[in-house]
């Protein structure tokens, strides 16, 4: 069969895809590799480190004394380290919570500088000062716990990127000419031709078996913390589509297939396989297809909530994918689209005639990306998107009946596997077990507990927005007084007390029993609970100096406490599913982080041991609080040998910020 070569000479085309006859070859742009394969970077190493023009003949230059002054700071000299000279603290000191100091030669042309006007780093940005969280010293003394100032979060929208995003490349240093978006590479990989259309896509749909375990992994692990697909409409549309004939599929809604295939995405990220490079490959593959099905919709110009709900599992993806920066600039299209479709609108006003389900269909979608917006916020410590709406949280009930004729499945007749297909993901990645289909009578057994869960969400998500989100995003304090501290304070603990009791657990034992009855309300108090108490924590140590407002120390490592073990019992009752899930990983490092820049801060309380008759007295011990909340932080750093393992350098990163916090506490 000739090849296509077209795919050569095309500027739009990264890997070529040719197609005819009944088979497919695939070829890059730079030679011949295989569709989901990652295209190995130890040959283009090799070329630019030997483009330098080294060479062992190479004549030795002698060293030239150096006459200039070194203006960087003396941490980044000693570890050779581009420092971009800010202070009081250099950016790479913050990052590596090290102590930032300068020459006194440095500090003066620094000064000189200054007062003449001239810049002194090669950046004229700002740099972003350190977390709310992270503390430039104490002077500690036994007794009470002794205040010490900090540098506040502050925004970095506007300059650099937040210190916490551990993305692959800082959100405003990306390569210029990366038109795909930060990094080397489109965070969706590009197998498609430029002539390709529907059917090419539905060409390399996986089988029927393949795609029913993804479909039911999805709603295992998935749709219980983010429930804005409708299950009973989504099953009935999916065994239609699989029911038609190859030359039927081929005509499909693209805004359909990109549902379908964003849901297999993510299904494949919760699946158990022996390699973690192999379900990489898989689920990456699985959302290329749903975007290229967006943008056939074209997602750009149109709009629908079958489009804007694939958005959103595809902004998690990139989040569990560990492309942060990635998720929060697809995020941007994502709430302009929401916008743009009237979804942060009044239903009975936008749709007066759409029938309840409908209605219905659009609050859980506008929920869901306002979810997404705020929480997602709240760890980058950017500024939120999704402030403008009038849909309220009373609007949403349980979901109108439909007439059961409606929801019965399809036959298995009509479920067949397609013929193979050897651009498949079956061809391209070896086959897994299948885990077991569960029935949709079963799966809806627990869907009345969604609203509780939605609307507790929802009242949370609108508190931390105008609480949290916007102070930070705008560099500001989150409160001006104690008194407007503690009453805030007082909204939050309110608004939890009216929480249902079964998303508020927190006993481990009842968390497990919790796990063994009903996953889908295990994940949903997980989630709810991490969410909330990482706020609280954040709330608690933040302070405010001119205003008289203090960090609560025992208020913080409390709600501290509280956050990381929500993780902790993600990690001990549904491991899977803790490994994927990107923002409780970092929420939970966050939390770690700061409760042990606490600790090393604050001289803990020092309580006497009762003497026994007879025996010497004893030396005293730590306060209860301030050890168990140095055991947690000590058991998250040995989780985090195993968390984000496909992310080896985030990993890393989190591990050592962590590890020399933790050796920073001195009792």
């Amino acid at each position: 069969m000739a090849h296509d070569h077209h795919s050569q000479t095309n500027g739009d085309l990264i890997n070529g895809v040719h197609v005819g006859g009944g088979s497919r070859s695939i070829s890059g742009s730079t030679g011949g590799t295989s569709v989901g394969r990652r295209g190995s970077t130890e040959d283009a190493a090799g070329e630019e480190f030997n483009s330098v023009g080294f060479s062992a003949s190479s004549p030795a230059r002698k060293k030239q004394k150096r006459n200039k002054p070194t203006l960087s700071c003396e941490e980044c000299v000693e570890r050779k380290t581009k420092c971009d000279r800010t202070r009081p603290n250099c950016l790479a000191c913050v990052k590596r919570q090290s102590r930032c100091k300068y020459s006194d030669v440095a500090n003066v042309i620094a000064a000189s500088d200054t007062t003449t006007g001239t810049p002194t780093t090669k950046s004229k940005r700002s740099k972003p000062s350190i977390s709310s969280s992270t503390f430039t010293g104490a002077t500690k003394s036994p007794g009470l716990p002794s205040p010490v100032s900090y540098h506040r979060s502050t925004s970095s929208s506007s300059s650099t990127s937040s210190p916490f995003l551990l993305s692959n490349v800082q959100h405003t240093r990306q390569v210029p000419g990366s038109v795909f978006g930060s990094g080397s590479s489109h965070p969706f990989a590009n197998y498609w031709t430029t002539t390709g259309g529907i059917a090419e896509v539905v060409g390399v749909l996986p089988s029927k078996e393949q795609a029913d375990s993804l479909v039911a992994k999805y709603f295992e692990s998935v749709d219980p913390v983010y429930p804005m697909v409708h299950h009973a409409r989504f099953q009935r549309e999916y065994d239609t589509f699989w029911a038609l004939s190859q030359a039927d599929r081929g005509k499909a809604d693209a805004s359909m297939l990109a549902l379908h295939f964003a849901i297999y995405a993510m299904g494949a990220q919760f699946i158990q396989m022996e390699s973690e490079q192999a379900r990489a490959q898989i689920a990456e593959f699985y959302v290329s297809a749903a975007h290229q099905s967006l943008r056939l919709y074209p997602f750009l110009s149109r709009t629908s909530v079958r489009s804007i709900q694939a958005m959103v599992l595809m902004s998690y993806f990139l989040m569990n994918d560990n492309k942060a920066t990635d998720a929060w600039a697809f995020g941007g299209l994502l709430v302009r689209q929401a916008y743009a479709m009237g979804l942060n609108r009044d239903p009975n006003l936008m749709v007066p005639n759409g029938s309840p389900i409908e209605k219905q269909q659009r609050r859980k979608v506008w929920q869901a990306v306002y979810f997404q917006d705020t929480f997602l916020t709240v760890i980058l410590k950017l500024p939120p998107t999704t402030t403008f709406s009038d849909v309220t949280v009373e609007s949403l009930t349980e979901d109108p009946a439909e007439d059961p004729s409606l929801i019965a499945s399809t036959p298995s007749a009509l479920s067949q596997p397609i013929s193979s297909n050897p651009m498949s993901i079956s061809n391209i990645a070896p086959r897994q077990p299948s885990p077991p289909h569960t029935p949709l009578s079963a799966r809806h057994s627990s869907r009345h507990n969604d609203v509780d869960f939605i609307r507790s969400m929802w009242r949370m998500a609108d508190l931390v927005q105008s609480a949290v989100c916007i102070p930070r995003a705008l560099g500001r304090p989150l409160t001006n007084s104690p008194r407007q501290k503690a009453t805030l304070i007082s909204q939050f603990r309110v608004l939890y007390a009216s929480f249902p009791t079964s998303l508020t657990a927190t006993s481990r034992s009842a968390f497990a029993s919790l796990v063994a009855s009903d996953g889908r309300l295990a994940r949903q108090n997980l989630f709810l609970r991490s969410n909330f108490w990482h706020c609280l924590m954040v709330l608690e140590a933040d302070e405010n100096e001119p205003a008289g407002v203090r960090c609560d120390v025992r208020g913080a490592l409390e709600a501290g406490r509280l956050a990381l073990g929500s993780f902790l019992d993600f990690w001990d009752g549904l491991r899977v599913d803790a490994g994927v899930w990107w923002v409780f990983q970092h929420r939970a490092f966050e939390e770690a982080l700061t409760m042990a820049q606490l600790l090393a801060a604050y001289q803990p309380v020092l309580q006497p041991l009762s003497a026994s008759p007879g025996v010497s007295e004893q030396p005293p011990m730590v306060e209860t609080l301030f050890a168990e909340a140095k055991e947690d932080v000590n058991k998250m750093l040995e989780v985090l040998e195993h968390v984000g393992s496909a992310a080896p350098e985030m990993q890393k990163t989190r591990t050592d910020v962590l590890r020399k916090a933790f050796e920073a506490i001195h009792w």
